[in-house]
């Protein structure tokens, strides 16, 4: 939606719709609030047993780690995109609106379908949704080319769409029932960060490198932990299928 409208009216209308939205999501909050409790000592030690069942599971702290690391390379994207289109291309916000629209479409229709991918081996989805979004990053870094730039971008939307609702999938598959929200809680609070550490250094990248090798170190490396995955999970059944019923093995 933000894509759209800037191509329709201007980055100077999305940043103002964006501030309201949030004012008006901080006015609920603060009519919603609660009343303090003495849940912080309980929150605090759901934090610690979250912690305590990710380490004890190999697997489960694999997926953290290679989670935080697929969401670290995607945040100098976003900064290397805008770069690149206004200074490498010499494009307008209308052309940056129109980048993201078409990721946005496509990463949309890709979430929307993840339910299709239930009965595949989830582990090696993930690798190749790692692998696809790195593969589709490369137009955009090995050519100054719009269109194959925006058909990259809409395919690599479509292939990153389901990767919340798989990598999450595996989160339930891997953790005794009474630890999951604790254990959904503590991965949010590490996985959320890694984006923003990505864009943290995208700045000095783009700086140094140009957002164009920015993009393409990205996918090359994104690319290169796909195949890392890839090559952890042949020969292993980690879980093939997650039916209804199924347990993990």
């Amino acid at each position: 939606m933000a894509g759209a409208l800037t191509a329709l009216t201007g980055p100077g209308w999305v940043i103002g719709a964006d501030a309201a939205s949030f004012a008006v999501l901080a006015v609920a909050c603060w009519r919603g609030a609660a009343p303090p409790t003495t849940g912080s000592t309980q929150a605090a030690e759901s934090a610690s047993g979250g912690w305590r069942v990710i380490i004890d599971r190999p697997r489960l702290l694999g997926l953290v780690l290679v989670t935080c690391a697929f969401f670290l390379l995607y945040g100098p994207v976003e900064v290397a995109l805008t770069v690149q289109v206004a200074e490498g291309l010499h494009g307008s916000p209308s052309l940056l609106g129109l980048y993201w629209t078409v990721f946005g479409i496509g990463a949309t229709v890709g979430a929307l379908g993840a339910a299709a991918l239930r009965n595949s081996s989830l582990w090696k989805v993930v690798a190749w949704i790692i692998i696809g979004w790195g593969a589709a990053l490369l137009p955009l870094g090995l050519t100054v080319a719009v269109v194959p730039g925006l058909i990259g971008l809409g395919i690599g939307g479509l292939i990153y769409g389901p990767f919340s609702a798989i990598s999450t999938a595996l989160f339930q598959a891997a953790t005794p029932p009474r630890a999951l929200s604790r254990v959904l809680a503590v991965r949010t609070a590490l996985t959320t960060p890694s984006t923003a550490l990505g864009t943290l250094l995208g700045g000095p990248l783009v700086t140094v490198l140009g957002g164009r090798q920015t993009l393409l170190i990205s996918g090359l490396l994104t690319i290169a932990l796909g195949a890392t995955v890839t090559l952890a999970v042949r020969g292993r059944h980690a879980y093939p299928a997650l039916a209804p019923n199924t347990q993990p093995q």
